[in-house]
């Protein structure tokens, strides 16, 4: 069963609940007050990975391993499982004490991705979160190249890198995040990739969890409030996470844009062009099945995918 020893310490409240955001702050202070093990020194600050996880028995040990051997020595692990019934929350047991006192999990019954996101993020005690998915994991360099980006520029409140794409053959290709993050390019696409983006506590503190009615696009939404809010955006150069592409079905794929299609309609954009964008991509994406047996098709779509962020 989950560990209940971060309870005492969180109900989440101030991370879910938009009304009580400003006790953000406070709050994680006293958690960090409970735990000596919490850095307190300006040059190695704390800094939480959040993992949430479902039935992750083939994928979940090699994140927890990829966390574990972090180049940068003051690191934590918050996992949230929603409720795993197969070997999951073994595997986690049985790497718990390699941690020595810097896991936080927990296994419960949620309302979805963000809102066991939003539990991980209320339990995280450092200067920086980051999100990790249970079947990606870091590079092993990741966290400390992140750790020096954020020395550099304390008042970022966002650092995001580059992401490696994995497929199921092993097949790798590396996706470039761009040099320089505006809300107006944010609007056209998602530019940035969710477990390659790492934000500070403050900006958690001030915004809020995840907006739990988008239940694919809600970082996509998370990044926009951050952008429209004058949070500022850094690069941290090279591959940060290596990112598990697994078969993606028309149905995922439409899911997906009509939940980003929402969002962007709720920050602005027109709902005619956004449809059209969504109803554009999903005749694409319809092109791509009919004619995927072609390998010349698959080399023109494979050079253009290259360059699209979304």
């Amino acid at each position: 069963m989950g560990d209940d020893r971060c309870r005492p310490y969180c109900c989440g409240c101030c991370i879910r609940c938009p009304a009580l955001v400003g006790n953000g702050a406070a709050h994680r202070r006293r958690l960090q007050g409970c735990d000596p093990t919490v850095s307190s020194e300006p040059t190695t600050p704390l800094i939480s990975i959040v993992t949430v996880c479902l039935n992750a028995e083939a994928y979940i040990g090699r994140a927890m391993e990829s966390v574990l051997a972090q180049e940068y020595p003051s690191v934590e692990h918050i996992i949230i499982d929603g409720g795993s019934t197969d070997a999951t929350l073994s595997i986690i047991a049985e790497l718990e004490v390699r941690y020595a006192g810097r896991l936080t999990w927990l296994s419960e019954k949620d309302d979805g991705l963000y809102d066991a996101m939003n539990k991980g993020v209320a339990r995280a005690r450092g200067e920086l979160i980051g999100t990790l998915n249970a079947d990606d994991h870091y590079e092993d360099d990741a966290v400390a190249r992140v750790a020096s980006a954020y020395r550099a520029n304390p008042t970022t409140g966002v650092f995001y890198g580059d992401l490696r794409a994995i497929d199921e053959s092993g097949t790798s290709n590396v996706r470039s995040a761009p040099a320089a993050v505006r809300r107006e390019s944010l609007l056209g696409d998602m530019m940035l990739f969710h477990p390659a983006t790492f934000m500070t506590a403050a900006v958690y503190d001030s915004l809020g969890g995840y907006d739990t009615r988008y239940p694919i696009a809600a970082d996509y939404d998370y990044l926009l409030r951050c952008a429209e809010a004058g949070v500022g955006f850094a690069r941290v150069d090279g591959v940060l996470t290596n990112f598990s592409v697994h078969g993606v079905s028309s149905t995922n794929v439409r899911a997906t844009d009509r939940d980003s299609t929402r969002v962007r309609i709720a920050h602005g954009v027109s709902p005619i062009a956004a449809w059209a964008r969504y109803f554009r991509r999903a005749l694409a994406f319809a092109t791509y099945n009919r004619f995927a047996g072609s390998a010349a098709f698959r080399r023109a779509y494979n050079s253009y995918k290259g360059r699209d962020h979304a």
